[in-house]
């Protein structure tokens, strides 16, 4: 309901659906038919059937959204250029997944009179993207749930989503493939719940167990290539991420912002020399933890950390010249994904820069193949500082500024060799702090900006 606060959204429920929750036939809106909020609530068709021999499947809810879409359109005015941004919680983001994955939907003799209605963005909150899965040890209750399918529960297993959503067996389960002309993975955004404790349903929560939001777990929780944020919020509840502040900021700025901006940490080769590090000790991997800010906001926009088991694991292996190297040593480590906006910084406080800052914690872990014991403390870190990013209001990528932590108080300018921008798209190569360079080799943080609609 924020939205309709914040953001001058009409509140359709009462005005312009009936009281079955359907849409009317048409309707003269008052005010933006662009800003209209609708609610479908695909679960109340379900208590309607108790009795029913056959439980409904996805894509019969997904049926019911198509026509649910297009009576929306219809109470719109049907207007050329009509969109909807759709924003699903749990296993409503299987069935906006569903809706526009399926490739036979819409030759069901029930959809036939329909046309598709286009899709601008999906915004999903703890949807289980790759299925239900158990914690580690109760793989076996995962194949009875999809051998009895008990109550539908079977429609969480690999078989029936790839049904449901239209991939081939080689395909993951968390792929998207628009069945028509729609949206791609750049116009999706995961929210990854992390706080497993705080949901109620005390059976869920120890069948999935940590590293979950007691519900879905984490590595389940997004699609392939989407933008994602990850808080320290429950699937549910008084503690859930639908009434977060952390999942209203994110959604507010992927659905109005005007700039995306992208962060990883280039290829890494850390040098031997470390500190402490004694004969017979290895490094194994790093674990990198991640807190993402933006000024004036009460809450981190994102949050990876290793008290959440959500922090980064990148696997490292011995390299050249007493050096270690990541496992995969061309790929970049991706941190955030996040979206800033102009104007409401521009209107509300009146500042030049839009202003973020990411905080980045990365602490080897080690092997021991001696017998010496090691003279370290555990959770060392080898980079731990804040980097400050400033935008200019007008998006001038050539006005971008940053600094690390408190070293200064004047913002640095990228030099030519650490910025590429062309065609409104920048690419930024941030070198480490000075104290922790002695530990990396030609390391660096990659920040890839560009205009966002």
């Amino acid at each position: 309901m924020r939205l309709i606060e914040d953001e001058g959204y009409v509140n359709t429920f009462n005005r312009y659906l009936t009281s079955t929750n359907e849409p009317i036939s048409r309707s003269e809106l008052d005010g933006d038919w662009r800003k209209t909020l609708w609610i479908f609530r695909f679960y109340d068709s379900e208590s309607q059937l108790q009795g029913v021999a056959r439980r409904p499947e996805v894509e019969d809810y997904a049926e019911k959204l198509a026509i649910f879409l297009h009576k929306m359109k219809l109470a719109c005015g049907s207007p050329k250029e009509f969109k909807v941004n759709l924003v699903a919680h749990s296993m409503g983001g299987l069935v906006a997944r569903c809706y526009l994955q399926n490739r036979s939907l819409f030759k069901r003799s029930t959809l036939r009179p329909y046309l598709p209605t286009p899709v601008n963005t999906l915004f999903t909150y703890g949807t289980p993207h790759k299925g239900f899965v158990f914690r580690h040890g109760l793989g076996w209750a995962e194949d009875i749930r999809d051998l009895i399918g008990f109550q539908g529960s079977d429609t969480f297993g690999p078989g029936t989503m790839r049904r449901f959503l239209s991939l081939n067996k080689k395909q993951e389960l968390h792929e998207f493939k628009a069945a028509r002309n729609d949206i791609n993975e750049d116009k999706i955004f995961c929210l990854i719940g992390t706080n497993y404790k705080d949901y109620v349903i005390w059976v869920s929560k120890h069948a999935v167990g940590p590293a979950s939001d007691g519900l879905v777990a984490i590595e389940s929780a997004y699609i392939q290539n989407s933008a994602r944020a990850y808080v320290h919020r429950a699937h549910s509840g008084p503690f859930g991420l639908v009434n977060s502040e952390e999942g209203y900021q994110n959604l507010v700025r992927f659905l109005f912002g005007d700039i995306r901006f992208e962060v990883s940490l280039a290829p890494m080769t850390v040098e031997r020399d470390l500190p402490n590090l004694n004969l017979g000790e290895e490094i194994e991997y790093l674990e990198i933890n991640v807190h993402v800010a933006i000024r004036g906001l009460p809450t981190y926009l994102n949050t990876r950390r290793d008290i959440d088991n959500s922090s980064i694991i990148v696997p490292i292996r011995r390299g050249a010249n007493g050096t270690y190297v990541q496992k995969e040593s061309r790929k970049e480590t991706h941190l955030f994904t996040g979206f800033l906006r102009s104007l409401k910084t521009a209107t509300n406080g009146g500042d030049r820069y839009l202003r973020a800052a990411i905080q980045i914690k990365v602490v080897p872990h080690y092997t021991h193949t001696g017998l010496v014991r090691t003279s370290r403390f555990e959770g060392e870190a080898i980079l731990n500082d804040r980097l400050h990013l400033a935008v200019p209001v007008n998006l001038d990528l050539n006005g971008i500024r940053y600094r690390w932590g408190e070293q200064s108080n004047e913002d640095s300018v990228p030099t030519a060799q650490e910025a590429q921008i062309t065609n409104g798209t920048g690419t930024f190569h941030f070198p480490f702090p000075v104290d922790s360079r002695d530990y990396f080799c030609c390391n660096g943080l990659i920040l890839r900006t560009r205009r966002w609609e």
